[in-house]
């Protein structure tokens, strides 16, 4: 049966079909709406997010001091390219003698680069940082180069040897050789913080305050014209050596740097720097007498009791666990009223030698310096010892030289260089008698301190004895010694060490000898100036072994640490050893 609806039922039925439909826009509405920020799998794009991280991309910019790469010799005229470092964003003008040129944004690594378009001639360049507005903030050390089509001058990069650093006027010391006359500029983070001069023999010397360098140090040499022929490549000085305050006991000789202080039974104190969270210690003759903790503000003291003589003092920085971390120059004391009455000692004139012969000319004379005299010639310093200028030379014997084994004489003759630094550390300026150097320590002629010390009847000279001492020259005085001394290593740098922790005596045949070393260098062994087993290689952990047969007797063992290019750097502490 069929029902016809009325009116007003239509109209209802219309009504709750038009809510129906409201209802369902109103669900695609929202769905549009949680949805329109998606893409097609589904990802929420955070657009706030992705503008942080494009800004976050970009160097925040820092106003770090720039530096500028010299380049290599002559350059052809016209777009000619520069390049060099600044902080990261930092904006970079380039002055080309004084007057703006270019410009450069540093990267993100710091890098910055641009072209500039030079006639040919020679220039004076220059990196500048700016602000947002302007102002300079950082400025490097001006180069010179050369755009023309002239003869190349080359500029190798090599290695700046580390520092020594003077306890007592907290300086670094920087040496090292170029051409004779060159100039030679040392720089920290582009900032030039000094300056000096290759002498005769192309050694050069150049000491810098420890808070003027921060960061990697170069060395750039320069020629008469003004060329640029040398540049290091940048070393960085891991912290600051401890130094050491001159109170009001403590007198420093002002011609030797020694330190003169009273005996006291309660002993006397002492103070320096160092870096904060380590600690100091103090040997004294070669053993440790006390350590002091660094304290947050980078200071430490100490009371230190010595009887009356003459020492040697070093001060190394220790890590908490105790290894050695850095370790400054030795320093000599004197301690005694003896010592304090008698001050600060001048040069002693030595009397004139038989026939009134120069320094050079007694050592060409003599035949027990026959080795030492050629190694002089081979590398120009026997000019240097002719001249008028007064020189205290400590001069291995020829046996000093024999004792060396075969390969390291074969090393210091394939490495000229390395020869003429060895030579230098057994000269100084200024003409000092062997009573003067028990209380003056006598800088030699690159720049480093000798260690000057007492025993029995004579001397010795770091390790070495004074077997005829005050053998004298009309420029100044030969003292023959026994050994052959080697500049101090870097700082950082283990030296080699033989253990001896093992029997007292030892029963033979098999001698198996084992030590300490840095790591990638080679070792070799003598027992009583004879080779011994085959050279070593020191491994990654520091350690090295020797081994071979032996017969009964006893035996002076030394250990001779070579760099990969075979050139000697250190020897070890000799070791005594009896075998039955």
């Amino acid at each position: 049966m069929f029902r016809y609806r009325t009116d007003e039922e239509i109209r209802r039925y219309d009504l709750m079909k038009l809510g129906v439909l409201l209802m369902l826009l109103a669900l695609l509405a929202l769905t549009w709406i949680a949805t329109r920020d998606m893409d097609v799998a589904g990802t929420v794009v955070d657009e706030s997010a992705t503008a942080a991280a494009e800004l976050a991309s970009v160097p925040a910019p820092t106003l770090g001091v720039p530096s500028i790469n010299a380049p290599a010799g002559a350059l052809p005229p016209g777009g000619v390219t520069l390049s060099g470092t600044a902080g990261p964003g930092a904006q970079v003008v380039i002055l080309i003698d004084g007057l703006p040129a270019g410009a450069a944004s540093a990267g993100v690594d710091g890098a910055w680069s641009t072209t500039v378009d030079l006639p040919a001639g020679d220039y004076t360049v220059q990196a500048q940082t700016v602000d947002n507005v302007g102002a300079v903030v950082g400025e490097s050390a001006p180069i010179l180069i050369h755009v023309g089509e002239t003869e190349e001058i080359a500029v190798e990069p090599g290695e700046l040897a580390m520092p020594g650093f003077d306890p007592l006027t907290g300086r670094y010391m920087f040496s090292g050789t170029a051409a004779p006359g060159q100039t030679v500029t040392i720089s920290s983070n582009g900032t030039v913080v000094g300056t000096g001069l290759a002498d005769e023999t192309g050694a050069w010397a150049i000491a810098v305050q420890s808070d003027a360098i921060g960061g990697e140090v170069t060395m750039q040499s320069t020629n008469a014209a003004g060329d640029v022929v040398g540049q290091s490549l940048p070393l960085k000085l891991n912290g600051r050596p401890p130094s050491l305050n001159v109170t009001g006991d403590v007198q420093v000789d002002p011609s030797g740097g020694a330190l003169l202080w009273p005996a006291r039974p309660e002993g006397v104190a002492l103070s320096g720097r160092g870096e904060p969270g380590t600690a100091v210690e103090i040997v004294v003759d070669g053993a440790p007498a006390t350590t002091a903790v660094v304290d947050p503000s980078g200071q430490w003291t100490a009371t230190l009791t010595l009887p009356e003589g003459v020492h040697v003092l070093q001060l190394n920085t220790l890590d908490p666990g105790g290894a050695l971390l850095l370790a400054a120059l030795p320093v000599t004391v004197a301690v005694g009223e003896a010592a304090l009455a008698e001050g600060t000692p001048g040069a002693t004139e030595a009397a004139p030698a038989d026939g009134g012969q120069t320094v050079a000319e007694l050592l060409a004379g003599r035949p027990e310096f026959a080795a030492f005299w050629a190694a002089a010639q081979a590398t120009g310093l026997s000019e240097t010892l002719a001249e008028a200028t007064e020189f205290t030379v400590f001069a291995p014997t020829d046996d000093a030289f024999n004792e060396l084994p075969p390969q390291v004489i074969d090393g210091l003759t394939a490495n000229p260089d390395v020869l003429a630094q060895l030579l230098q550390y057994h000269v100084a300026r200024g003409q000092y008698a062997a009573a003067d150097l028990l209380v003056v320590q006598p800088a030699t002629l690159d720049g480093r301190l000798l260690t000057i010390a007492a025993e029995n009847d004579t001397l010795t000279v770091n390790d070495a004895l004074v077997s005829a001492p005050d053998i004298a020259a009309t420029n100044g005085v030969i003292h023959a010694i026994d050994r052959i001394l080697v500049p101090p290593l870097a700082v950082g740098v283990r030296p080699p060490v033989i253990d001896e922790s093992g029997v007292p005596t030892f029963t033979g045949p098999l001698l198996t000898i084992v030590g300490t070393a840095e790591p990638n260098h080679t070792i070799l062994i003598e027992l009583n100036g004879e080779s011994f087993g085959q050279p070593a290689v020191v491994g990654p952990d520091t350690t090295w072994l020797v081994a071979g047969d032996v017969t009964t007797g006893e035996y002076r063992i030394i250990a001779y640490m070579l760099s990969a290019s075979g050139a000697l750097e250190a020897i070890s502490r000799p070791v005594i050893l009896p075998v039955r």
